[in-house]
């Protein structure tokens, strides 16, 4: 099987890719649409660089495109892969082809920890200890665009090639935000950049707060279950929408955040204030419901 990678920045100055902001790829990390969107435009024009658009129209029928495994909640990489996949598919339309096929790679099991405070011997057991699928009929015998967004140890992607080969992949693209080199020897760069800005639930609140520019995946659900001061969270359930906040509750119940020891208080603060908000929007709902047949009746009286 062979093997090409590219990222889409640097962490190195002196290169001719540009340096990463690593503000903007903390945002990206826990949900915000418009980084994703900034990062995917970057990332569309290395693959182009790589693998130009006619030499990949000339091998459509064999290419495919997927991501990082997950279970149930996304990752944070989705929402960009899908950006990426439909500027690919954009360019391909506007030449008059059909759009390429997006797979999705399932692990057997929701990530209980955050990946990124692991140390290279910590992730390498932590995937061995995960299986990974994907649809063989889909992937023998062609090119499979993989999008990540960052390689630090090579341990989640050395899982993803085994499993890509074992499937009868003949090519991978390895397509990413960042390719840390030293990541190895410094596996906590990760965990530095991904909270760089986003350390608090204040910072995480002024994301969730405009659910239009917001994605909930399964990193952000972590965050906040596993937040030490109940307090804080309390005040930070209270506030987030109440769209968000379902979300978060739905999403920590199937991939079984709610039923580890680690998340367990956590998820039972968010459980409450779901259940509490939603019974508000209820009964607030039944007002409005009966103040309009009031003012209906009032009015067909008058006739």
């Amino acid at each position: 099987m062979k093997i090409k990678r590219a990222s889409a920045f640097t962490m190195e100055s002196g290169l001719k890719k540009p340096l990463l902001d690593i503000a903007e790829y903390s945002n990206f990390k826990y949900g915000h649409k418009p980084t994703v969107l900034t990062f995917a435009k970057k990332m569309t024009d290395e693959l182009f660089s790589i693998f130009p658009i006619q030499k990949l129209i000339s091998q459509q029928e064999n290419v495919i495109v997927t991501t990082s495994p997950y279970w149930y909640t996304p990752p944070s990489v989705h929402p960009l892969a899908l950006a990426v996949y439909e500027n690919i598919n954009e360019h391909l339309f506007e030449r008059g082809k059909n759009s390429l096929r997006f797979i999705k790679m399932s692990r057997s099991s929701a990530p209980s920890c955050d990946f990124s405070k692991l140390s290279h011997a910590e992730r390498k057991l932590n995937m061995q200890q995960n299986k990974l699928s994907v649809d063989e009929n889909a992937v023998k015998g062609r090119t499979v665009i993989f999008i990540e967004d960052a390689r630090i140890t090579g341990a989640h992607e050395a899982k993803a090639l085994e499993c890509l080969e074992a499937a009868g992949a003949e090519k991978v693209i390895l397509l990413y935000i960042i390719d840390v080199k030293h990541g190895k020897k410094d596996p906590d760069i990760e965990n530095r950049i991904n909270h760089s800005v986003i350390n608090s639930l204040d910072e995480l609140y002024r994301l969730m707060k405009n659910p239009d520019e917001y994605v909930l995946n399964s990193r952000a659900c972590r965050f906040v279950l596993s937040w030490e001061n109940k307090e804080e969270l309390e005040k930070f359930a209270q506030k987030i929408p109440l769209t968000v906040l379902t979300e978060l509750y739905s999403a920590s119940i199937t991939d079984g955040y709610g039923l580890m020891e680690k998340y367990a208080d956590g998820f039972r603060i968010i459980r409450e204030e779901v259940r509490e908000r939603s019974h508000a929007s209820f009964i607030a709902e039944l007002f409005t419901r009966a103040g309009n047949l009031i003012k209906k009746s009032a009015v067909t009286s008058l006739f």
